[in-house]
């Protein structure tokens, strides 16, 4: 009789710790469990394995005696799990049990996952989804209930006996951040040039034992996804990859991403609250890029449980500038050559490519680029798809003709958004504090004099008139000698 009574003392014992708050004891054949702090959207189930078969809430600790439900009655079988911390006698009652405060928890979590087995065919007492205002089970029989969230992890056990049994969610949902690489630093968003890597960081917090959690990740179109790039981290060591499934496009779930990663449910389970996991990959900035405005967008959201779902996102932004080619009045000039260069000394020469009329923008590897680029008398020239807070140079290849060439490459930075002309406020016509662009130039030449000048001309037209009159003068002279 003593062991029977420290027995049911035990089990009093567990479930008072397990439940976040004191149950209050009343006569009656059901009572009802309620959840505190329940997740809106997620599921709730309760699982009853004890029939409560009698109870004495006078003495201290209370007197219950249970009898196990014939659906769990193969859980303490000899061999299976659940006996090794409940023994039953012939009749199914409780005979024995190794359970105390540090044996519950590996005990619930045996009883779930024995549970969750569909050849066991074990079924849920009840399962209800929370609101906002939590959940509750009313009308609940007398028995010792396990609690389950479809967050993935057990919130308690608990029992009831004519009472209103209150138990806390344990469970918080994770977290994820999305950061994407600004220099030497994570940031919420970045500028590219075309044909730029641009790297990303995702983390993701686990703030303790939750299901079905799947990373999704979608890149807006001026975005190429990197498929070989993806690494998973924990501590900075490499998770291993039957840990989770990397989905790449075209083989992601009904949901529209680029790519995602599922995580196995007994790995998130095995990982302590607070573990951060870090996810890292990379992108192409790519012919499509959106230039200034909204930029390019990736965004990420992390799936769990049935319905919870946690965002994150970052923009990279790409620019463009317009090149206004004038002469010293401010009128347009056709004809200027230019190439676009990364460094001072022009030895690292940005590829363009046409891109419309008067457009030109940023290559991408495998297109043919255009030798230079041309001005004309008529708009500016758009070159798009550059880095911002980044200096570029312009170096002048060719002269419009009758204009000097350039001695120096045209240094000019672009910061964080577009350099735009406004010509046609100002009539195609540069306009001193008025006008807007990147502005260059040229100024006309000079004519020198040479041999083939009016100095000599002026000469060669005296002295043959000089000769003129001599020949005029000698025949003259003749004439009269030969009248004589």
């Amino acid at each position: 009789m003593k062991r029977v009574k420290r027995v049911l003392a035990l089990l009093a014992a567990f479930a008072l710790v397990l439940a976040m708050a004191v149950p209050a004891w009343a006569e009656g054949n059901t009572g009802s469990i309620t959840v505190q702090g329940a997740v809106n959207g997620e599921s709730y189930s309760i699982y009853k394995i004890f029939d409560v078969t009698g109870y004495d809430m006078t003495t201290k600790p209370h007197k219950i005696t249970y009898k196990v439900t014939d659906s769990w009655a193969s859980f303490f079988e000899k061999g299976n799990p659940g006996a090794d911390y409940v023994t039953l006698d012939s009749k199914n009652q409780i005979s024995g049990t190794t359970l105390d405060s540090s044996t519950a928890p590996e005990f619930a979590a045996a009883a779930i996952t024995w549970a969750k087995d569909s050849t066991h065919n074990i079924k849920a007492t009840e399962s209800k989804t929370a609101n906002e205002g939590g959940v509750t089970f009313t009308g609940v029989t007398n028995g010792y209930y396990l609690v389950d969230t479809s967050l993935g992890a057990l919130c308690s056990l608990d029992n009831v006996t004519g009472n209103t049994a209150t138990i806390s969610e344990k469970n918080k949902v994770p977290s994820v951040e999305k950061k994407v690489k600004n220099g030497d630093n994570y940031d919420s968003s970045n500028s590219a040039k075309i044909g730029d890597t641009v790297e990303y960081k995702t983390t993701i917090m686990i703030n303790g034992s939750v299901e079905k959690v799947v990373l999704h990740d979608k890149m807006d179109a001026g975005l190429t996804f990197n498929e070989t790039s993806v690494k998973v981290k924990v501590d900075g060591a490499d998770v291993a990859k039957d840990n989770y499934t990397l989905k790449k496009p075209g083989t992601e779930s009904s949901d529209s991403c680029t790519f995602e990663i599922e995580f196995k449910d007994n790995y998130i389970a095995g990982l302590a609250a607070g573990t951060q996991i870090e996810v890292t990959y990379s992108a192409t900035l790519n012919k499509n890029a959106v230039i200034d405005t909204t930029g390019n967008k990736n965004d990420t959201w992390l799936k769990y449980g049935n319905s919870g779902s946690v965002t994150s996102e970052t923009t990279t932004y790409s620019y463009s500038f317009d090149l206004v080619k004038t002469d010293s009045d401010g009128t347009l000039l056709a004809g200027a050559k230019f190439k676009l260069y990364a460094d001072k000394n022009c030895t690292k020469e940005i590829k363009l490519v046409a891109d419309g009329d008067n457009v030109y923008r940023v290559a991408t590897t495998g297109e043919t680029a255009v030798e230079s680029i041309e001005t004309n008398a008529t708009s500016a020239l758009t070159i798009k798809g550059l880095k911002g807070t980044t200096t570029y140079y312009l170096k002048e290849i060719e002269a419009p003709k009758g204009y000097n060439e350039l001695e120096n490459a045209f240094e000019f930075t672009i910061g964080s958004a577009n350099i735009s002309s406004n010509l046609s406020a100002t009539n195609n016509k540069w306009v001193e504090e008025t006008s807007t662009g990147i502005h260059i130039t040229n100024n006309a030449g000079t004519t020198l004099p040479s041999t083939g000048g009016m100095g000599t001309t002026v000469f060669y037209v005296v002295g043959g008139g000089l000769m003129a009159v001599a020949v005029v003068l000698l025949v003259t002279k003749k004439r009269m000698e030969n009248k004589r």
